[in-house]
């Protein structure tokens, strides 16, 4: 798990998915300067000082991103880092899904961030997670905010819990058909945090996977051994 700054404020998560590139979302690098952007590895206390901070590179947001007044679209983007990350017991990558025709609907899975810890509350200091359920695109679809769902959008839903503003970015993990952990969801959009019938909704890894694999493509991925 990654913490994005700018201009030394919390601004989204991320996830290392290699040495040298940490995965986001779209909507948390548009219209920023690299110049302005830190990223911090390796803890769950953002205010602890044990902590990397790799020296970013490059920003590279999706070609055909796009935005309107309610959500992202093709919400994905690198964060390519100048120097490979050295991996440890503290820093490791997540794996990508081995199966990209799997969708996973009615698995559980984890979402995990620095986000508010509640509607109007504030950011978290530590790292927390919690275990929602993915469901169909047909049904979320079946939602109130059902005409926004494309093919690229994962949604989950399980009651009183979700993602809140602030985990932008962050991961949704869920185990793999080889007993991994694997992310398949990025953090993009929703409407408040943990409302009734109210899905939160994830760019959807497995159709983004020709993307990822050509820009980071002089990386070292996660082992599954």
């Amino acid at each position: 798990m990654v913490a994005i700054l700018f201009d030394g404020y919390m601004n989204c998560g991320g996830s290392l998915i290699n040495d040298r590139y940490v995965l986001t979302a779209g909507h948390c690098v548009h219209g920023l300067n690299v110049q302005n952007v830190t990223v911090m590895v390796g803890m769950n206390d953002l205010l602890t000082k044990s902590r990397l901070l790799p020296p970013v590179e490059r920003l590279i947001l999706h070609e055909e991103y796009s935005r309107d007044y309610l959500h992202d679209i093709n919400d994905i983007a690198l964060i390519k880092l100048a120097m490979p990350v050295a991996f440890s017991s503290f820093v490791s990558p997540i794996c990508l899904p081995q199966n990209e025709a799997v969708d996973y609907t009615g698995n559980l899975a984890i979402v995990a961030g620095w986000g508010r810890v509640g509607q109007d509350e504030p950011l978290a200091r530590y790292l927390r997670a919690t275990e929602v359920r993915v469901i169909s695109n047909e049904v979320c679809r079946n939602t109130a905010i059902g005409e926004h769902i494309s093919d690229s959008m994962l949604c989950t839903y399980l009651e009183k819990k979700d993602a809140c503003q602030g985990d932008s970015g962050g991961p949704l993990a869920a185990v793999g058909i080889d007993g991994h952990f694997e992310q398949i969801g990025v953090v993009s959009w929703g409407i408040g945090c943990a409302r009734v019938n109210m899905p939160g909704v994830f760019t959807r890894v497995t159709k983004f996977m020709n993307w990822l694999r050509y820009n980071t493509r002089d990386a070292n991925y996660c082992s599954r051994n």
